[in-house]
């Protein structure tokens, strides 16, 4: 039931591990008794590969097992239930972090984050989004009738999105991207805690867009409470992905980010919050109703107060003076 895996039999010894399983979990860190078998079952877990079971004829002797059960049953639970800590940050096993694929998907739950942004994308038109990935909000946006122009570094072969148009581009170096005042909407969805002068972008990005449109940034917060209590306890622990992501090169809080957004020349105009992504976190499709009731009554949490509950933080933004613009025409003229 912790684990979410169908099997037939937990704890028989008798297994065969595929080579490429074994480079891509650090199986060396697991115990050197009976439940490593178990902690196996849980990193494979945690790395998404399928386990197969084949039905084999058993012959037992007369060998004695000499394993104490309870101590066994002990190991097992402990070791299953550190998996799930782990997950949440609570706490940090590095046994369980396995070298998996990483792969976004678009989350179920009405508080993630593409969920959020896009509620803030109210009328159709054209979005330019900065650091467009694989493109899953790009398609979401479809739906609304918007078209998406896609900038970044990976190679336009590797993308395969309905962008508008695709431009493989360094966002650390978005001096080559020659847009027109064109778009309604320019989008940097978990993008800016990438970039080691942020600032540079988001004052470039003020030239794509219209006089009314609007600047919709996306960020993870460092303040949340999971990580204050980290601290607390001398632990700060980069991963694969999630708020400290081993590719962030900065972070934010809800302060830090309003900063960063002000002096790049854009006054605020609205401030959103997303919850905590459980469905990540219990490796869920989203359509249980427990964790739909977990997911909502979290987010009730972090209306109350998103500076300690939040996950991430959505901030949508306008051109603070538009004299700039207007000279801008004046001089085309």
């Amino acid at each position: 039931m912790i684990l979410g895996i169908e099997l037939a039999e937990y704890h028989t010894g008798y297994r065969l591990y595929a080579t490429e399983v074994l480079k891509r979990i650090p199986f060396e860190e697991n115990t050197d008794v009976f439940h490593f078998d178990s902690q196996i079952i849980v990193q494979v877990r945690a790395l998404g590969t399928d386990i197969t079971e084949v039905p084999i004829r058993t012959f037992y002797g007369n060998e004695v097992c000499h394993v104490n059960g309870f101590q066994y049953a002990k190991d097992v639970c402990i070791s299953v239930l550190e998996y799930r800590l782990h997950q949440l940050h609570l706490i940090r096993r590095s046994r369980y972090l396995v070298k998996q694929d990483i792969v976004y998907t678009r989350k179920q739950s009405p508080y993630s984050s593409h969920e959020r942004i896009l509620s803030l994308m109210s009328t159709p038109g054209r979005a330019l989004d900065l650091g467009s990935s694989s493109g899953q909000l790009t398609e979401a946006m479809l739906t609304r009738n918007i078209r998406a122009t896609g900038v970044d570094i990976v190679p336009a072969e590797k993308v395969s999105a309905k962008f508008e148009a695709y431009i493989q581009c360094d966002l650390e170096q978005p001096q080559s991207l020659n847009f027109k005042r064109e778009f309604d909407y320019v989008v940097l969805a978990d993008i800016v805690e990438h970039l080691r002068n942020p600032e540079v972008l988001l004052q470039k990005a003020k030239t794509f867009l219209k006089p009314e449109g609007r600047m919709i940034v996306s960020v993870p917060n460092i303040a949340i409470w999971v990580y204050r209590l980290s601290l607390a306890m001398g632990r700060f622990n980069y991963g694969p992905k999630g708020i400290l992501d081993e590719t962030h090169v900065k972070l934010y809080t809800l302060d830090t980010i309003r900063q960063l957004i002000e002096r790049s020349g854009y006054v605020i105009t609205k401030s959103d919050f997303t919850g905590i992504p459980f469905e990540v976190a219990f490796q869920s499709v989203g359509k249980s109703k427990i964790l739909k009731f977990i997911d909502w009554l979290y987010f009730q949490c972090v209306r109350f107060w998103p500076r300690m509950f939040a996950y991430q933080i959505i901030m949508e933004a306008k051109i603070s003076s538009l004299d700039a613009i207007k000279k801008e025409g004046q001089v085309t003229t």
